[in-house]
Formats: structure tokens, C-alpha cells, sequence
């Protein structure tokens, strides 16, 4: 099927739940919206409002929670506002919706980050220490902070304008073995840094790859989206409020252990950037979508037919269900793509 196919499937699920949702019949609406997450696991606004919907749908929800934000009033930046002018909606997710805004005082372009009302409940800061954790750190590779207000649930970040890797990699069939090693060698580089520092990312998927700049399709890959990041790399992650389950990032890249509701630790991050790195040699996700969506075993698709043997075996050593049997660190992951 071609990506303009697909497209066109996600297109009009989205079409349907939208209309079924205007029309309170919100079941059906989660049903498209769904359907739409079939075809683009890793679809935005897809992947909110189904979120959303789950959670108005689910017994006790409070009547009052107002689920995800669907338009962005200037009053909701409060102070920031009289110095950011918001453009244009960037992308959507679970925890947040980021947009393109200009700088005002310093004449350049930046993405605003603003969470969710139910992502936050009732103080929007405590998400935040997403922002403290990457501040922290200093390295091309991970995203900048450049402005905070915790009481809102705002954050300012450096806009990358070379798009995501889910930009390019809908925007040709697969990409060569050679491209691939360099993206490895790019991230692990940047993993070694924040697991370094104690912070394990939680959530890598192309969506959450950024480019500083076009040219080569896969250089100065930088990481972002630390929304689901958790501290203590060389532990395992702890659970959320209440006993909460762990939270296990997106769908697909998400590690088995993660999946199972249990807590991961830096290898799970490792285990995400095989299976990105596996599409992108693919041209396509390395999993059956139904059967994932399904909650089935979903075997991984072989890899095309003439990958080196050293490639081969280093995306095989990230992609293993064990932890125990993926490399023990960023740093010893990178060995193998040298």
C-alpha cells in the first residue's frame, strides 16, 4: 500500500470520529480513532483524542476534567504571551500539544510546549521536571530549554527546522544501511550523555528524533520530548503517584518489560532506538500493526535482504525481549555501530 493510501485510510477514520464525536456518540468515536492509529501508530492527534476518549469513557472519570486541549487561548500562556506570538500547531500528543511561536524580544522562531489539562490535573508543574531534567544537560544532541513557567505547564525549546524522522521517513520508502549506522552513532552519542546524568528518556520514536537542519537526511539528529523521562538511569524507573503503573511510551517502540507494566530502565531506551532503526532499514514498521494494536505477539518483519552481518547483529542485540540480552549501556551499544 502506498503512503498516499494510507494517508487517505487515516484521513477518513479521523473524518468519522470526528463527526461521531460532535455527535456524543463517543464510543464509536474512539472505534475511529482507533482504526485511524492502524494505519499510523504514531498519528498526534490520533493518538490524544484516543487517549482522551478512553479516559472519559472510563468509570469514575470526574465530569469536571475537561480531558485534552483542543484550542490554545492566549490567556492559557498567561505572562509568556506578551512575548511569544504562536504561529501554527506543530504536533499533538498524550501529554501536550507543541506549536511553532515567534520570539518577540529576540526575533527568532522557538516551539512551545503546553500540556494537557488531564495530562497535568490540577497543577500543571508537576510534568515539568521533563524541563528541569533536560536543562540540566548540555549537549547538541538533546533538545534546549530556553524559557519555564511551571505554574502553566509551559515549556520554550529551541525550534529545530529540519522536522522529525517520522517526517522523512514518510517521505521516501526506507533509507540505505550507511544512513542508518550514522543515525545510531548519532543517538547513541546523545544517550550516553543523558543516561550519564541519570535520566532515562522513556520515549524514543521518529516522532521524537528532530534535525537542526535539512541537507544529509539523517545528520545532526538531536533528541527531544522528555515528557515521559524518568530519573536514575542505572536503576530501574519508580512507579507514578499512588502505585500507578509505570508509564510505557508509544506503542511499538515501547520495551516488552515496559509493555508489561513493569519498570525499565536504560536498555529500554535501547531497545526503542533498534526498532526505529529497523524501520528505517524497512521503510515501514518492523511489526504487524493490527496484531499490535491487537495486544497479540507480534514477530519482528526480517530485515531486507543483504544487511551486513555486523548491522544485522547489532540491531538484533538492541531489539532482544530480554534486557538482560540487549548491550548493558549506550556506550557499549555504540561499539557495535563503529
Amino acid at each position: 500500500m502506498s503512503a498516499a493510501d494510507r494517508d487517505g485510510k487515516v484521513a477518513a477514520h479521523l473524518e468519522l470520529a470526528d463527526e461521531a464525536r460532535a455527535r456524543g456518540e463517543l464510543a464509536l468515536a474512539l472505534s475511529h480513532y482507533e482504526r485511524a492509529l492502524a494505519w499510523d501508530l504514531d498519528h498526534p492527534r490520533a493518538s490524544a483524542l484516543a487517549a482522551a476518549l478512553r479516559a472519559d469513557l472510563a468509570p469514575g472519570r470526574r465530569a469536571q476534567d475537561p480531558g485534552e486541549t483542543l484550542a490554545l487561548p492566549r490567556s492559557a500562556l498567561g505572562p509568556i504571551a506578551s512575548r511569544y506570538r504562536l504561529l501554527r500547531e506543530l504536533g499533538r500528543g498524550g501529554a501536550g500539544t507543541v506549536y511553532l511561536a515567534e520570539d518577540l524580544h529576540l526575533e527568532r522562531r522557538v516551539a512551545i510546549k503546553v500540556l494537557h489539562r488531564a495530562a497535568a490535573g490540577a497543577d500543571p508543574g508537576r510534568d515539568l521536571p521533563e524541563a528541569r531534567l533536560v536543562g540540566a544537560l548540555s549537549h547538541p544532541g538533546v533538545v534546549r530549554i530556553l524559557d519555564l513557567d511551571a505554574s502553566r505547564g509551559v515549556v520554550v525549546m529551541e525550534h529545530l527546522a529540519g522536522g522529525s524522522l517520522r517526517d522523512r521517513l514518510e517521505a521516501r520508502a526506507a533509507f540505505p544501511a550507511r544512513a542508518v549506522r550514522r543515525l545510531a552513532r548519532g543517538v547513541l552519542e546523545t544517550l550516553e550523555v543523558v543516561h550519564g546524568a541519570g535520566v532515562v528518556h522513556g520515549d524514543l520514536k521518529p516522532a521524537n528524533l528532530l534535525f537542526r537542519h535539512g541537507g544529509d537526511p539523517l545528520e545532526s539528529v538531536v533528541v527531544a520530548d522528555f515528557g515521559v523521562a524518568t530519573a536514575h538511569a542505572s536503576t530501574p524507573a519508580t512507579p507514578g503517584p499512588e502505585g500507578a503503573a509505570p508509564r510505557a511510551g508509544t506503542l511499538g517502540y515501547a520495551a516488552p518489560e515496559l509493555q508489561a507494566g513493569n519498570p525499565g530502565d536504560a536498555r529500554a531506551d535501547l531497545y526503542a532506538l533498534g526498532i526505529l532503526l529497523r524501520e528505517c532499514l524497512l521503510g515501514a514498521s518492523p511489526f504487524d500493526r493490527a496484531a499490535l494494536l491487537a495486544g497479540e505477539a507480534a514477530p519482528l518483519t526480517p530485515l531486507p535482504e543483504g544487511t551486513s552481518e555486523e548491522l544485522a547483529a547489532a540491531l538484533e542485540s538492541l531489539c532482544a525481549a530480554a534486557p538482560g540480552d540487549r548491550p548493558a549501556s549506550a556506550h557499549e551499544a555504540l561499539a557495535r555501530f563503529a
